[in-house]
């Protein structure tokens, strides 16, 4: 902790060569028999994407905030992995920033801006269980879809007023979501295998421990239905996939023995 260094604007954290700014990550790790480097920028985003109802950030009740400043960016660098070196030309970065006292009772986040065919395409969703002392209350569920277009550019469902138009529910290999107002519905779908999941465990600063539960190679389907002006019905509008390409976590406060990798601390 004596090597941080941090900057809030223009945003950036430095500890000992790496470095991480709104606009560029540097670094390098060494441990375990495996050596890792990466170096690589983007352009900011015009945007900030906020996970919720915009009223929260400026409230005082939260344990925990999360926003993406950089959604859907482009990625151009290099990372290197025991030796073998992966260019990135272009390709889709998501960075979220993520900040409290106290970690959720349980959560789902996902995220996928690598879409097949849909490169301005993203989905970021966040399902979340809080207590308040010794009560977990029920699960939230919050949603947004960003599509390539303008028709309509963005599908939003994380205002207090929307929260009870969505639902989800998630596990070891699966993130399922459904959401609907008067006028969209959205279903999505992210799986993968057990074997493809990485547990890390966090330790909140009163000591609680959580354990998330992450993948970075899932596949994803996101379905889209517009409700028709004439007959009032949902017709399907737009289908989203990815192969291996979406990012989706979720966490608890006691870890699933089918996930059997685990999160590598290397000490200096």
């Amino acid at each position: 902790i004596a090597e941080l260094r941090q900057e809030p604007a223009p945003f950036r954290i430095r500890i000992g060569d790496n470095e991480l700014t709104s606009a560029s990550a540097k670094g390098h790790l060494a441990g375990d028999g495996h050596d890792v480097s990466w170096d690589f920028r983007w352009t900011p985003a015009a945007d900030l994407h906020q996970h919720l109802p915009a009223s929260v950030y400026k409230a005082s009740f939260a344990d925990t905030l999360v926003h993406t400043p950089n959604l859907n960016v482009a990625a151009r660098g290099t990372i290197t992995v025991d030796g073998e070196r992966y260019e990135l030309d272009g390709d889709p970065l998501g960075q979220t920033h993520l900040w409290g006292k106290k970690h959720a009772y349980s959560w789902a986040w996902s995220h996928c801006n690598a879409f097949d065919g849909d490169r301005g395409a993203a989905l970021e969703t966040l399902s979340v269980r809080l207590r308040r002392g010794p009560v977990v209350l029920p699960k939230l569920t919050l949603l947004s879809l960003y599509l390539d277009g303008n028709d309509p550019p963005a599908l939003h469902f994380r205002d207090f007023w929307k929260l009870p138009l969505a639902r989800s529910d998630y596990g070891t290999g699966r993130y399922r979501l459904h959401a609907a107002d008067a006028s969209w519905k959205i279903e999505a779908e992210l799986t993968c295998r057990a074997e493809d999941m990485i547990m890390a465990e966090y330790v909140d600063p009163d000591g609680e421990p959580a354990y998330c539960h992450n993948t970075e190679c899932a596949d994803a389907r996101v379905t889209v239905w517009r409700r028709s002006p004439f007959v009032g019905r949902f017709r399907q509008h737009r289908t989203l996939t990815s192969q291996k390409g979406a990012h989706f976590e979720w966490a608890a406060r006691a870890g699933d023995p089918l996930v059997r990798k685990r999160h590598v601390q290397i000490a200096p």
